[in-house]
């Protein structure tokens, strides 16, 4: 097995479903372990998850960035771990899902599966399951069969996939808009009146337009007036086209 086989290997928990990796996880919080190194113990003891089973995780929870190793058999929350333990705890599921989003997506795995899915445009889940037991190695062994289910279940949780009647797709991407800048406050803005520019649209309306602009710090005073230097010019052209 290369060591790139042996890393995504690690991705993949064995005998965990996704329903006790994130007791675990929660349990390594209730420990203390967001502040300070713990035992796997104490993440067992309160997870009711036997140690050994823990153990055996370590170095999946290490490598998919829930967990630090910080001395033989210690470990200590990521940051990023640590926020989506507390999401999970408080029951805040929705901030949780995006949390996860920002662990898997440093896990190659997860990369090679979206990019799987994203070309086949839709799987089964049992051939998914396959696939990614091919990907990372491993045997049909129930402890990997678990792990794997556990993996589906983590990406489609994250939003990274969705899956519909056993098929499995791509997420949809969630897409960052860039911040408006909001208007200054009613009082740090400047209004200025044109009471002496008339705009009269020619024939149909004969009715006086009084026009208003805000103006902030941000505005072009020039560029303003050519603006109105304009419509004004558009206007009356066409009055005096029409008058001929």
């Amino acid at each position: 097995m290369t060591e790139s086989q042996r890393e995504e290997r690690m991705c993949i928990p064995e005998y965990l479903s996704f329903d006790r990796l994130n007791l675990i996880l929660i349990a390594y919080l209730k420990a203390g372990a967001d502040k300070k190194a713990v035992s796997y113990r104490d993440a067992s003891v309160r997870s009711g998850v036997p140690h050994t089973i823990i153990s055996g995780n370590n170095k999946f929870f290490v490598y998919s960035g829930f967990l630090v190793e910080e001395g033989k058999g210690v470990f200590r929350l990521t940051e990023k771990g640590t926020k989506y333990a507390q999401l999970l705890d408080w029951g805040r599921l929705d901030e949780a899902k995006s949390e996860l989003r920002l662990i898997l997506t440093e896990c190659s795995l997860t990369k090679i599966v979206v990019d799987y899915i994203t070309l086949n445009k839709e799987v089964p889940r049992d051939d998914l399951g396959r696939k990614i037991g091919s990907i990372a190695g491993v045997s049909k062994a129930k402890r990997f069969t678990v792990g794997i289910n556990a993996t589906i279940d983590m990406l489609v949780f994250s939003g990274l996939l969705f899956e519909e009647n056993n098929m499995v797709r791509r997420g949809v991407e969630e897409v960052e808009f860039p911040e408006v800048m909001p208007l200054p406050p009613s009082e740090d803005r400047r209004v200025y009146e044109f009471p002496g520019l008339i705009l009269k649209k020619p024939k149909e309306v004969s009715i006086p337009i009084s026009l208003t602009v805000n103006i902030s710090d941000a505005t072009d005073i020039q560029k303003l007036r050519e603006i109105l230097r304009a419509i004004k010019e558009e206007l009356f052209t066409e009055k005096e086209e029409a008058s001929d």
